[in-house]
């Protein structure tokens, strides 16, 4: 339980998504009444009886690994810590205001391992600066910003990038629990100089101290940037005490893990890049937190290792281990498909398994060679056989546009995902991070570019976007747009009352929208593809400029009838 003082350390935030319809496109999307709508909002309208609010739809407020990591390592590590807890802050403004006024803490924590969309963690940081009183620090840490360290290093780069954030302080770590733990203290004792100048810390200029010389690694227009080191950190010593976390943060559905990072190299793929090594936990500690989280309620897993299933033999051991214990939760997991056998996945079932989230990436054996996956496309479909004949559900991720890719091999992707034994499917654009594997490999692909714009050697961004939507066009399964969560998504929706059943059900309905919206877009589907966040201020100048605009037109109308004088100037002008 954290404690009864009325001030807070720490208010941590979790996912900043935001889904008040102003941003989306119709690859994720549908309109209605001149919003986007995502899935669970649409499945929330159509069955609101299952949920207690549309948040509680929304996978988005299941409790991360991410937050509840840091909220532990503080709990052992700092006397009398107290914190709170928001998973999803764009449903829970209203709490957070509250908090901020009345319970104020000294720091604000953000992830933005979630930040799937910049600009909302940038829209969330301003309304926050916006709120809270001055002596309360925002910071912010987590993959995404990491990234952006992988990426420029040391540079303008960087220092541009984290001021679109608006953060007081940013921890640029893999981990950040030390970093975060320090700042903390110096926070405790008002001393802004030690503050500044923590190790992996970037610090800004206009709302914090200088950090020493010695700390000090780059200095921007904007942030001081320590030295980025090395925090020591064994993953999974220790595991994850929920008890420090409190009953009163968790939910039914919970995340958990039992190793980090992944065995494979895949070229796309940063994780293994970014986590290290890959680390098995040992099954007796994964065990004691399961059983605790049983003992306090928790429901349903959703379990985040990148290969949950490898090794096989180890894999196996933790399932029987699992159904000796009966715990009585279901789970959903990321799953090799190669590896799977008939009694493995019985096993799964019977050890509470209902769904799993299988990276395919692709259904031609050249690409996945390219992509140095180790699989074959006959490996795949023998893994969907076993799954389907035990009853488990099988979302098949896919990616479009890896180099070398071609509207042909696209095609055979969809005849890969068209399997019925595939229950969902889930695809995506190649997106570009020179961090990870393929970046040795841009010159040979004449790739170039960052992010979702791209090209290279067979195709560029905006075709595979084109041959993306053609795929959904065609597909006669189910399409899960990644706007909400794909596969956790799904799990949420079962996990919070709804069968099989409902879930493809209610899916289809959605898809045959989205399939008729695109159709009658026509090409504006095409170009407005992707979803580009635009910050409070940027919708706000936009809104203002078609004001003037229409203001100007009125008042050249009325000039050209003698009645300038009756028209009306906006405030803005």
């Amino acid at each position: 339980m954290t404690s009864a003082r009325n001030d807070l350390d720490v208010l941590f935030i979790g996912a900043v998504m935001n889904y008040d319809g102003t941003v989306g496109s119709l690859a994720n999307h549908i309109r209605q009444d001149g919003k986007w709508v995502a899935p669970f909002q649409y499945i929330y309208q159509k069955r609101p009886e299952i949920f207690r609010d549309e948040a509680h739809a929304c996978v988005y407020g299941v409790p991360n690994l991410s937050i509840s990591k840091l909220a532990d390592y503080l709990k052992r590590t700092v006397e009398d810590v107290n914190f709170h807890i928001v998973w999803h802050f764009d449903y829970h403004k209203d709490e957070v205001l509250d908090i901020l006024q009345n319970r104020p803490p000294k720091l604000v924590a953000i992830s933005t391992t979630l930040a799937f969309y910049p600009q909302f963690l940038n829209d969330a940081v301003a309304w926050i600066q916006a709120h809270k009183r001055p002596e309360t620090k925002v910071v912010l840490g987590g993959k995404w910003i990491y990234d952006r360290y992988k990426l420029h290093g040391y540079a303008d780069e960087l220092d541009a990038e984290m001021d679109a954030t608006g953060a007081d302080y940013i921890v640029l770590n893999g981990y950040g629990e030390e970093a975060l733990h320090q700042l903390l203290l110096a926070q405790r004792d008002g001393d802004d100089l030690r503050a500044a100048s923590l190790p992996n810390m970037a610090t800004r200029r206009a709302t914090c101290a200088e950090p020493s010389s010695d700390a000090l690694a780059f200095t921007g227009k904007h942030y001081c940037i320590n030295h980025v080191v090395n925090e020591q950190h064994t993953p999974g010593e220790p595991m994850i005490d929920f008890a420090n976390i409190g009953r009163e943060f968790l939910s039914d559905v919970v995340h958990v893990r039992t190793c980090s990072s992944c065995p494979f190299k895949c070229k796309f793929c940063t994780f293994p890049v970014l986590q290290g090594e890959h680390v098995l936990f040992e099954l007796d500690d994964v065990m004691h937190q399961l059983h605790q989280l049983a003992d306090m309620g928790v429901k349903s897993l959703f379990f985040i290792d990148d290969t949950f299933n490898v090794p096989p033999k180890r894999f196996n051991k933790l399932l029987d281990r699992m159904i000796e214990a009966d715990l009585g939760m279901t789970w959903v997991s990321f799953y090799r498909a190669q590896f799977a056998n008939a009694e493995m996945t019985q096993k799964m079932y019977d050890a509470g398994c209902r769904m799993v989230f299988c990276g395919f990436e692709s259904g031609n054996d050249q690409i996945l060679k390219l992509m140095d996956k180790h699989v074959k496309v006959t490996q795949y479909q023998n893994g969907l056989k076993y799954l389907s004949d035990a009853g488990i559900e099988t979302l098949a991720s896919y990616i479009v546009g890896y180099p070398g890719e071609t509207r042909e091999t696209a095609m055979d992707t969809l005849e890969l995902i068209d399997d019925p034994r595939v229950s969902f499917s889930r695809g995506s654009l190649f997106y570009y991070e020179p961090s990870a594997p393929v970046g040795k490999i841009a010159a040979e692909w004449e790739l170039t570019g960052y992010g979702s714009e791209w090209k290279h050697k067979t195709m560029d961004s905006d075709t595979a976007a084109e041959i993306h939507l053609e795929m959904l066009s065609k597909l006669k399964g189910i399409n899960t747009p990644i706007s909400d969560g794909g596969a956790w998504s799904l799990f949420n929706l079962f996990a919070r009352g709804l069968s099989w059943d409902e879930v493809r059900q209610l899916y289809r309905d959605f898809n045959a929208i989205q399939k008729q919206q695109v159709a009658e877009a026509g090409q504006d589907a095409l170009d407005g593809y992707r979803a580009h966040a635009q910050s409070a201020k940027r919708r706000q100048d936009r809104a203002t400029e078609e004001k003037q605009s229409s203001f100007k037109a009125a008042l050249e109308f009325a000039r050209s009838r003698g009645r300038a004088g009756s028209v009306q100037a906006p405030p803005e002008i």
